[in-house]
């Protein structure tokens, strides 16, 4: 019998989750400074042919975060 996951998620997502925690994550917002939950935000969007690099990934409080998708 073939074993179905528990929460199926795609082998690409997957991917770029292990790559997003390979990257130092600072303490505060890169944009407001601010301590508190941050979210990697992608520069060049990743449907655009953006990658999970530290060129390319910017940490940001939800706020601001939001604030980067009107």
């Amino acid at each position: 019998m073939k074993k179905t996951p528990l929460n199926p998620i795609g082998k690409k997502t997957l991917e770029r989750q292990a790559n997003l925690r390979k990257l130092v994550k600072p303490l505060q917002c890169q944009e407001c400074g601010r301590i508190s939950p941050l979210d990697p935000h992608h520069i060049k969007h990743r449907s655009l042919g953006g990658n999970e690099t530290k060129t390319n990934i910017k940490w940001l409080c939800r706020e601001c975060h939001q604030q980067e998708h009107p």
